[in-house]
């Protein structure tokens, strides 16, 4: 769990302050510091700022939820391989998601007008809220959908937990660590494996004129092999179909390594303005790190 500093504490109560006095932010929460506290300190606890937090996370019935959008945007940006894909969009009276992460099957989740009066939605809640379904219908079925879908296929987001994915990925990539690691471990950012740094180590040599060429040889080698061994996370590829559907990078030989490679790049050069685009790149670095890996010497 993540929890403020006494420092942080004092600051963020005093900016509650302020932004309570200023008359920003929703209704419920203007003029109330320790309501604007309480939607701040749950955005903390998920890694938002102070104003992400006011902008995106609101105040129901008492408790402080996030809203669709930024469920959505958490999600897409926490989770390896996670898209989000409206196929209706409301306007015609039918909302539609599909929810992808790969590895597991597809959530997809509508909601109709007649499923609305049904239910009551429009009808059930009084004030401005209710006005805001009669006004705003299409927007309020996407919200209310994709909320629903995300709470089935990233459970995990609202909480501020780590997707399995990257809690599986840090445990692959402490595990391949050298035993010279001891001053700092290899960090693990979102399954990408930043450089890890080791500690100076002793020089093997006890001649204080310098070490011979079959000694600086030696110490070469020694450090290709430590180079070697920092194992690449591991992940599944976020194919449905085909060849390489449910692949995990491990298991993918050179070849096989250096098609998809070419098969991204050539996606990423025929659809510069995808909405897919930022995931393609992701991948195409992964592949590149195991390509790398594999012309390192490992099998």
């Amino acid at each position: 769990m993540r929890y403020p500093t006494p420092d942080q504490w004092r600051q963020m109560s005093d900016m509650a302050k302020v932004i309570a006095e200023s008359g920003i932010g929703p209704e419920d929460i203007r003029g109330n510091p320790a309501k604007v506290m309480a939607v701040t300190l749950k955005g903390f606890e998920l890694g938002l700022g102070f104003m992400q937090s006011m902008d995106g996370i609101h105040v129901v019935k008492g408790r402080p939820e996030l809203s669709a959008d930024l469920k959505s945007a958490l999600a897409q940006q926490r989770i390896p391989g996670c898209i989000v894909e409206w196929l209706e969009d409301g306007m015609n009276g039918v909302a539609t998601v599909r929810v992808t992460r790969a590895g597991r099957r597809d959530v997809v989740m509508s909601i109709t007008d007649q499923q609305v009066e049904q239910m009551g939605l429009d009808e059930q809640r009084q004030g401005e809220v209710k006005q805001t379904w009669q006004k705003h219908r299409p927007a309020m079925m996407r919200a209310y959908v994709l909320r629903s879908a995300l709470r089935m296929q990233c459970p995990e987001v609202e909480y501020g937990f780590d997707a399995p994915e990257v809690v599986l990925a840090e445990q692959q990539a402490r595990s391949s660590a050298p035993v010279e690691a001891i001053a700092e471990e290899p960090r693990v950012v979102r399954g990408v494996m930043t450089n890890p740094v080791y500690p100076p180590k002793p020089s093997p040599l006890a001649d204080s004129v310098g070490p011979s060429v079959r000694d600086a040889e030696l110490v070469d080698d020694l450090a290709g092999e430590e180079q070697r061994s920092t194992l690449p996370a591991d992940l599944v590829l976020p194919l449905r179909s085909g060849e390489f559907a449910n692949r995990t990078l491990s298991s993918l030989t050179r070849n096989e390594i250096t098609r998809l490679i070419g098969i991204y790049r050539d996606r990423i050069e025929k659809e510069p303005t995808s909405d897919k685009m930022a995931q393609r790149q992701e991948w195409l670095g992964r592949l590149t790190a195991w390509d790398q890996y594999r012309a390192g010497g490992a099998a």
